[in-house]
């Protein structure tokens, strides 16, 4: 059975999802905790781990995987993690 690649078609390079452009807010508007505060992940709750320039930062698991992928700003710089 031959497989249906017709949706390939519709990416591109300089556009590779068809996404509305807010569809994810930037990363100045996204809210970060200290792990102290992080009252919403538990400590058994596996993340991704991230460290750039000597700052840290983790996303829990279970919202990743909702979106596969996060937008943020490490040491001043933007930073996109996905998977």
């Amino acid at each position: 059975m031959a497989k249906d690649f017709a949706f390939v078609d519709r990416f591109t390079p300089d556009k590779p999802f068809d996404l509305p452009e807010n569809a994810f807010p930037p990363p100045e508007q996204i809210d970060t905790v200290p792990v102290s505060q992080a009252d919403h992940v538990r400590a058994t709750d596996p993340v991704i781990w991230l460290t750039y320039k000597d700052q840290s930062r983790c996303y829990p698991w279970w919202i990743a995987d909702n979106y596969h992928m996060m937008n943020d700003v490490l040491a001043g710089d933007p930073v996109w993690v996905a998977f």
